[in-house]
């Protein structure tokens, strides 16, 4: 019996922790604030996984509109995986759209490039 009290007490820890660790990538694509960014820096990090999908780390100049809950410009890293043909599509001082965390601006994904 005092296992799965354990259990329980754990999980309940567990919780607040995940809460904390900020929106997940697909959680940006539905809430992020949509901002236009320039591509200065591409690295694929890893190996390929069984789709051919490789993480990697885009660094990018965002600019938000005027008046955005995002603020003003800044630069920040986005870890993202990339399917090759995406990659493929994607260029060091390419425009790019991404989608923000408005509470924490640097959390960012891609979104459309």
């Amino acid at each position: 019996m005092g296992f799965f009290k354990r259990a329980k007490e754990s999980m309940a820890q567990a919780q607040p922790a995940t809460e904390r660790a900020g929106p997940m990538p697909g959680q940006l694509g539905e809430f992020g604030v949509e901002a236009s960014a320039t591509v200065e820096v591409i690295t694929a990090v890893g190996e390929p996984d069984a789709s051919g999908g490789m993480h990697h780390r885009i660094d990018v100049s965002v600019y938000p509109e005027p008046n955005s809950p995002l603020g003003e410009s800044f630069y920040t890293t986005i870890d993202q995986r990339l399917l090759p043909e995406q990659a493929a599509g994607l260029s060091v001082g390419q425009s790019v759209t991404v989608k923000c965390d408005p509470e924490d601006p640097t959390e960012a994904i891609l979104h459309t490039w």
